[in-house]
């Protein structure tokens, strides 16, 4: 539980600047088992939109119950690399514009990161577990095309709900296609 406040914390602490997102590692484990862990990723994935969706700010906002299902939908970003290593990643508010879609281009090289706009309530984080109950060792990164600003609707259920975090254990991931 530390462990994933840290990195809620370390996400969120994500600021702009002129640096460039470092590209995705393979797993500490090796290649072999990044390709059984990305297999067993795809059962996550699904080509129906789970339904009746909340927004990130309405769902953060109910404070849903711990083990509560739920649906919810919104935009991948928050932070310089909001696609974890292991298969987690930041979903932000759907309308929050990033800074290129506000007009300020130059003023980012992460404009995913939404560095412009003040994300408390609007953020939460979606992780998926094996049957081991730990973070699959590998990323979300490309799963149906997925990479920073897709929209995406998770369904899942509620691991963490508390003062403004909420935590999805996802079961479904639907990319919306632009």
């Amino acid at each position: 539980m530390k462990h994933l406040f840290f990195a809620a914390a370390l996400l969120l602490a994500s600021s702009c600047k002129e640096e460039k997102a470092a590209p995705p590692k393979l797993s500490p484990i090796g290649a072999a088992n990044d390709l059984a862990a990305k297999s067993l990723l795809q059962a996550f994935y699904t080509v129906n939109r789970p339904s009746r969706p909340q927004t990130v700010s309405n769902a953060v906002a109910a404070k849903p119950a711990i083990g509560s299902p739920i649906a919810i939908t919104g935009r991948v970003g928050g932070s310089k690399k909001p696609i974890g290593d292991f298969a987690s990643l930041m979903l932000v508010q759907g309308d929050m514009p990033s800074c290129s879609e506000a007009g300020k281009e130059d003023h980012c090289t992460t404009p995913w990161d939404l560095c412009c706009d003040d994300l408390k309530g609007k953020v939460c984080t979606i992780q998926v577990k094996g049957a081991d109950g730990k973070l699959l060792r590998t990323s979300l990164r490309g799963l149906g095309d997925l990479k920073e600003m897709s929209t995406i609707t998770v369904g899942g259920t509620v691991s963490i709900s508390d003062d403004g975090l909420l935590v999805i254990d996802a079961t479904q991931i639907y990319v919306d296609k632009p």
